[in-house]
């Protein structure tokens, strides 16, 4: 999904409308469609793991944001296939009003990452000293995880 839409959004940024129209169309065919997916995609797993007040506040955040994304993008296909000049600029301030959504949604994804330390991250990435360690709520050994509680939480 992230690799369609990562594909989706190079073809319209390659290929302007004015000079090769049917890919620049391909192009945000793919990428509107598949980013609307996955906001909507993060708004349910927000919701899974909500624990806090903060944690629901932020869900319902989400879900506001990807409202807008759909709203928008439902009424940019819509003016989109009018031969109006009018409705035509329409349509290109739907698909910004769009892609502003979706940045400000990526944008709320500080608040999961505020929490992320550049101890955390040392932590993460050291190395084990080659012994085995188990992993949670397995039976199995591995080598390639660390036996620090902070990397195991991490992983």
């Amino acid at each position: 999904m992230g690799c369609t839409n990562a594909a989706g959004l190079v073809m319209v940024g390659n290929f302007q409308v004015d000079h090769a129209r049917p890919l620049h169309y391909i192009g945000a065919g793919l990428a509107f469609p598949t980013g609307l997916f996955f906001v909507c995609l993060q708004c349910v797993l927000t919701y899974h793991v909500a624990v806090t007040f903060w944690d629901h506040w932020m869900a319902h955040l989400r879900v506001f944001l990807a409202a807008i994304a759909l709203i928008t993008l439902v009424l940019s296909g819509i003016f989109f296939i009018h031969e109006s000049f009018v409705l035509q600029h329409a349509a290109a301030i739907c698909e910004w009003i769009f892609t502003v959504d979706m940045l400000v949604f990526y944008g709320t994804f500080s608040y999961e990452f505020g929490a992320v330390s550049t101890d955390t991250l040392v932590a993460a990435l050291q190395r084990s000293d080659g012994k085995a360690c188990k992993s949670p709520g397995s039976s199995s050994t591995s080598t390639h995880l660390n036996c620090n509680p902070e990397s195991i939480a991490m992983i």
